[in-house]
């Protein structure tokens, strides 16, 4: 689902986040979430314009919540970046 040059910007540590270039960086960047089975992201509103996705979500875990938003850019049928900002 990414383009080999594909970046995930992450919303911590604040103020700037992290930078991760390549799936394999951004694998790295997701493996605490993806092992924690009690965590749970849920789209709340998902919307498109050319190039462009903007997700608003909430992501869950086992004693907290925190809301965010994602937006992403698209090159052909795959994710060139992802940029991520939360709320607080």
């Amino acid at each position: 689902m990414l383009t080999e040059d594909c970046v995930f910007d992450a919303t911590g540590p604040a103020p700037d986040g992290v930078k991760s270039v390549g799936p394999h960086e951004v694998r790295r960047a997701w493996e605490a979430i993806f092992d924690d089975v009690s965590s749970r992201f849920e789209a709340e509103e998902t919307f498109a314009a050319d190039d462009r996705v903007v997700q608003r979500w909430l992501y869950t875990w086992a004693d907290g919540h925190v809301r965010g938003v994602d937006v992403f850019r698209v090159r052909g049928d795959r994710i060139a970046e992802k940029l991520s900002y939360v709320k607080g």
